[in-house]
């Protein structure tokens, strides 16, 4: 199923609705984001459907629906970008670099922060001298 990219990026943008549909509730969803959701119900799942917007399990039922045709085709997506990295040769590695390429080893400094043994003063309140 080929879904354009506008309506990709709605349902990504969306998906938080889509979780919490899972859950069984939905909270602060414009309506006008409703309206949207039972347009691309209709065009991709069923164009004689017809929701019943105050029927809060209704919706919940829309939106299950459209969150596993999301799944659907978000798993698409991975197995065809899996099928084309199969599909593309890997590029050519040389087995042996020759030691005349590789890279001398960089002498560092060490801070005298590192090197200094001496103890950490205590913090806090010193103690009282008798």
């Amino acid at each position: 199923m080929t879904i354009p990219q506008a309506d990709r990026d709605f349902f990504k943008f969306n998906a938080v609705y889509f979780e919490q549909a899972r859950m069984g509730f939905l909270h602060g969803m414009p309506q006008a984001t409703l309206a949207h959701m039972e347009h691309m119900y209709r065009t991709h799942l069923d164009p004689r459907f017809v929701l019943t917007a105050w029927c809060s399990a209704c919706v919940v039922d829309m939106m299950v629906r459209l969150s596993r045709l999301w799944e659907s085709v978000q798993a698409a997506d991975e197995a065809h970008a899996l099928a084309l990295q199969a599909a593309i040769p890997p590029a050519y590695v040389p087995e042996v670099i020759s030691a005349d390429l590789r890279p001398e080893p960089v002498a560092t400094e060490v801070s005298a922060r590192h090197v200094d043994k001496r103890p950490k003063s205590r913090r806090g309140r010193p103690k009282k001298q008798a």
